[in-house]
């Protein structure tokens, strides 16, 4: 992001204390040291003596989870673009956080109530989930061969032979009556690896669940004139891109979508933020209901907008004007 000297960002940046970058295991080096030099730019002191321009910089994250998206990457081109890598790093102070709030939370739970003993069997699976998550994180499960092989336990598996269709049925039982649950459909998804998987199980649960369907198609364009009839519309029409809304939207009341875009943070709609949807007028506005964090249960209203993919993905330019959201059954781990 391009800051200049005399804009209110960079005064903003000038007068803070403190800068918070959550999720850091997914950041890339350069952006840290992107953010070093830009800081003690506009402070004004030397970047070899003082770090971040003399603020603190406080970066939380796990780096057994993901580390950063680098588009074409080998697995060593990854680790090497990581935080960890950066001649910054050694400048940080380390602390671990090492007592499972969730586990915690829920034994606290148990012990301020009458708990059943299918309560204390939940509690028990809860942590040897988290004990073996944890292992496999550290590198130390012994399931896991040479090659990261891991041998996931039965108990986290479906029977042998189990179908898509069988995993589907397991995590939407009964979808027909079930569908108008809020906090049914809201609470459950499948996650997969690959984008393939994921509009392969959303189209499948899509025709099984009830209700009249809105057709929604998009309107693209080359941003370039001159690159209309090398790349027709057609053609446009026909592009899947994981950061870009379908072509071809169906959608249906009470079906789950995510939103692609942060169009309005403040109030409760991010990138990522799962809605219910419950109306599309005059194929223009979308009436959704936001289904999770601090804003659960808002109805908003959201218009189709002018979305672009990033920059070097495609030999030319194009637009797709659509709703930001994507149907959200299955998501990508």
């Amino acid at each position: 992001m391009n800051i200049k000297a005399q804009t209110d960002l960079a005064e903003l940046l000038r007068r803070c204390h403190a800068i918070v970058w959550d999720e850091g295991a997914m950041g890339n080096k350069f952006h840290l040291e992107a953010l070093h030099k830009t800081l003690c730019d506009f402070m004004g002191v030397d970047p070899t003596a003082v770090w971040f321009g003399g603020k603190t910089v406080i970066v939380s994250g796990d780096f057994r989870q993901t580390l950063p998206i680098t588009r074409y990457a080998s697995r060593a081109q990854t680790i090497e673009v990581a935080l960890t890598r950066s001649w910054l790093w050694p400048k940080f102070h380390k602390f671990r956080l090492t007592e499972n709030m969730r586990i915690e939370k829920a034994r606290q739970a148990l012990l301020n109530c009458n708990a059943s003993t299918d309560d204390h069997t939940l509690l028990e699976q809860l942590e040897t989930f988290a004990a073996w998550l944890l292992s496999l994180g550290d590198g130390t499960d012994t399931t896991t061969d040479a090659l990261s092989q891991i041998r996931v336990p039965s108990s986290l598996c479906l029977p042998t032979g189990c179908e898509m269709q069988g995993l589907i049925d397991w995590v939407y039982p009964n979808l027909a009556t079930n569908c108008t649950d809020v906090s049914w459909l809201s609470g459950r998804a499948v996650l997969a690896p690959y984008n393939e998987e994921v509009d392969r199980i959303n189209k499948t649960v899509s025709e099984s669940f009830p209700g009249e369907e809105w057709a929604l198609p998009s309107a693209d364009a080359c941003t370039d004139p001159d690159d209309t009839n090398q790349w027709p519309v057609e053609y446009l029409n026909t592009i899947r891109h994981s950061g870009m809304p379908e072509h071809d939207l169906r959608l249906k009341p009470n079906m789950v979508v995510m939103l692609l875009r942060n169009l309005a943070p403040t109030k409760g709609l991010c990138n990522g933020t799962r809605l219910i949807v419950k109306e599309v007028i005059n194929k223009r506005i979308l009436v959704a209901v936001i289904a999770t964090g601090s804003h659960a249960g808002e109805v908003v209203k959201i218009n189709r907008i002018k979305l672009s993919p990033d920059e070097g993905i495609f030999p030319f330019e194009w637009s797709r004007l659509q709703f930001p959201v994507r149907v959200s059954f299955a998501m990508s781990i």
